[in-house]
């Protein structure tokens, strides 16, 4: 790593309050650590964020985007890959997924894995095209609506034969807030209750959320760019099934080890303070998730701690700032 890309001071501009507030489960915070291998690896050709629905994988992946893009100084073209626009080819194509069976599954896989591989064409060639990949996985053995479970295990495989000094992928994986996935599923049934003229002051007054990129707009515009982008979002419905299907997987495991050794890895999972205000239930399915997670990239994935983090992304009551100027260009 070159000095340049070096850690950065404790106090982080707003706007990236999301991004260097993830900690591991350790409680380490992260995002500093993050942004320099992005920026420190010439090698990294792509950044794989997946979690469940409401996880905040957009909001880190769109202020990654923004850190790599002003620290490189214009050197990193970054591109997108999100998984919910190949859900959406597919749902065109075959209809809505809850009616999908693991061919389709497969098929989505394999559009996924596409994107992810095919270079954009319209880079020049003293920029450096690093892709951002949002991926919603299920890795919950024999479920069929494995989401991008096997996506993420063919890069994984990739990853293992790569020098350690040189990896091509960067996996982050974000451990969901009950909390915020509950205000993910809010959020989208408010804002289209809402007329377009009001959406943006009641993201703000209502959620906590500035949309970013969208000053300029007419307030009707803005509004019908945030109901756009919100329709790709999952539903609250959907948002729960993946949320129980998770924790069913994470239980699975847990029930499966001997007391002693889930007792010494509850104790030694240092959730954020904001857990401090779930209910029981809640903070007791996010240590589950974490435990499971971890074991996930760990062992299943086989993923070295410095190109990969499990990571907590904290609840925040105060202003987020959503990047929704990243995802403009596919509106």
């Amino acid at each position: 790593m070159t000095a340049e890309f070096g850690p950065r001071p404790e106090v982080s501009p707003p706007k990236s309050e999301v991004l260097y507030a993830l900690a591991d489960i350790e409680g380490s915070l992260v995002g500093s650590s993050i942004v320099s291998a992005v920026l420190g690896l010439p090698t990294v050709k792509r950044v794989i964020i997946f979690g469940e629905p409401g996880a905040n994988k957009s909001t880190v992946l769109g202020q990654l985007i923004r850190e790599v893009t002003v620290l490189s100084g214009g050197k990193i073209a970054p591109t997108t890959v999100m998984f919910d626009e190949v859900i959406k080819s597919c749902v065109e194509e075959f209809g809505h997924h809850s009616g999908w069976d693991g061919q389709v599954w497969d098929e989505v896989s394999r559009r996924l894995q596409e994107k992810i591989e095919t270079p954009s064409q319209d880079i020049y060639p003293s920029r450096r095209e690093v892709k951002f990949i949002e991926v919603v996985a299920v890795h919950k053995k024999g479920a069929i609506r494995d989401r991008g479970a096997k996506v993420l295990k063919y890069f994984s495989n990739l990853a293992l034969k790569e020098p350690v000094n040189a990896p091509e992928t960067i996996f982050i994986a974000i451990v969901a807030d009950p909390r915020s996935q509950e205000q993910t599923g809010k959020l989208r049934e408010a804002t289209f209750k809402t007329s377009d003229k009001d959406v943006v002051k009641m993201w703000e007054g209502r959620f906590g959320i500035i949309a970013e990129g969208l000053q300029g707009m007419l307030p009707e515009n803005a509004g019908k760019v945030l109901k756009f982008l919100v329709s790709r979002m999952a539903k609250a419905v959907d948002i729960l099934r993946t949320r129980t299907e998770m924790y069913e997987a994470a239980v699975d495991y847990l029930i499966g080890m001997e007391p002693e050794k889930r007792q010494r890895l509850l104790n030694s999972i240092r959730t954020p303070n904001s857990s401090r205000g779930m209910s029981h239930r809640q903070r007791r399915e996010y240590l589950a998730k974490a435990i499971h997670m971890n074991y996930y990239v760990r062992d299943e994935l086989q993923l070295r701690s410095g190109i990969s983090f499990v990571v907590f992304s904290a609840y925040r009551k105060q202003l987020i700032h959503w990047p929704a100027d990243i995802f403009i260009n596919s509106f």
